[in-house]
Formats: structure tokens, C-alpha cells, sequence
């Protein structure tokens, strides 16, 4: 049985996930050995999942409300209204996940380390605050391309939630107003570029 999908997690000085994207109990683990061997800061996960949604949802929480902003990372956590957006975009993206059964880093499960005395809602806000906190100066890709005037991936991010929320939700509509909305501006403002 081949890997015919893998994920690769930036930057380059991150180690660089890899995993079966059919599979939750099986590791490539001879992959990982084989990019280690050959100088690569390589890291087999068994849910590679949970790592892709983990990652989505952080850039769900930063790059729409960054780029409609102008706001670096850091700017944008201490604006509430800002934050309150891009908070609700997260939040968002994790039904949509939780929908779809991916079980994700922050999600509570007993035993395992998990504050159960937090909502699933305060679990996610301090793990996108947490990530937040390490990257405050920084601009995410979406925003820089949109300052810049070019196009930007805002269907592989927010307008993939709107749609991936349609799938899992049985088609309802309005599952996902907040990244509805900021993907529609930004689509509005890419028609000038």
C-alpha cells in the first residue's frame, strides 16, 4: 500500500509533518527515517488530520481579519473587534472539523492532559491565542498578498470552510456566516486587482 498523500507543514526550519491521509492508527514511520536520513527535520503523525485542521484553524484565525485589517498578528489580537471576527471564523472552522470527526489537538478527552474544566470554545480561543503569541509581528500570506493587490488563497481558507460547511452541514446554508462574509469582501476587493 502506497502513501499517495502527504502533507508538508512550513516553515523550513519546522520539522515537516508527514502522514497517511486515509489512516489514523498508521504511521510512515519509514518515511520520516528516510528525510531524516537525508537532512530534513521530518516528523511522522498518526492523525494527520488533526495536524492539517490544526493548522487550518489557526490560519483561519489570522489571515482574513489581518488582510481586510492591514493588522500584523499581534495588532489583531489586541483589537477586540478585529479579534471578535477572526474568533468567530475559528470557532467556525472547528464545528465544521468536529462535524466532520476530526478530533483536534485542544479538543477535551479525558485522560489525556485536557483541562475539562474549560468549554470547548476556551480551549480553542487560548490555542489560536497561543499560536498567535509565538508570530505577533508577522502578516500572514493571505494579507500580504492582499496588500500587495494580488490574488490570494481565500477559497483554500475561508471560502473552503463556507464550502466544506455546506458537505458536512447537508447543504444548510448559514453555518458559517462569519467566513462567508470575510471571504465575500475579499473576493469584492480582488475584482479591482
Amino acid at each position: 500500500m502506497g502513501f499517495d498523500a502527504f502533507h508538508r507543514k512550513y516553515p523550513d526550519d519546522a520539522p515537516q509533518l508527514w502522514g497517511k491521509k486515509w489512516s489514523r492508527t498508521t504511521c510512515p514511520i519509514n518515511v520520516e527515517h528516510y528525510w531524516r536520513q537525508a537532512g530534513f527535520n521530518a516528523e511522522a503523525v498518526e492523525d494527520i488530520h488533526q495536524t492539517i485542521w490544526n493548522k487550518l484553524i489557526c490560519n483561519i484565525f489570522v489571515s482574513g481579519a489581518c488582510a481586510l485589517t492591514g493588522f500584523t498578528v499581534g495588532e489583531l489580537v489586541d483589537c477586540g473587534h478585529a479579534k471578535s471576527v477572526a474568533l468567530a471564523c475559528a470557532k467556525e472552522a472547528d464545528a465544521v472539523a468536529r462535524q466532520k470527526g476530526i478530533v483536534l489537538s485542544y479538543h477535551a478527552k479525558a485522560g489525556e492532559g485536557v483541562s475539562l474544566s474549560l468549554t470547548d470554545d476556551e480551549r480553542l480561543e487560548r490555542y489560536v491565542y497561543e499560536f498567535a503569541s509565538t508570530v505577533r509581528g508577522a502578516r500572514p500570506s493571505l494579507a500580504q498578498d492582499f496588500a500587495a493587490g494580488k490574488r490570494t488563497e481565500v477559497e483554500s481558507l475561508h471560502g473552503a470552510i463556507v464550502e466544506e460547511a455546506k458537505k458536512v452541514f447537508g447543504g444548510a446554508e448559514g453555518k458559517t456566516p462569519a467566513n462567508e462574509i470575510v471571504a465575500n469582501l475579499i473576493r469584492a476587493k480582488e475584482t479591482t486587482f
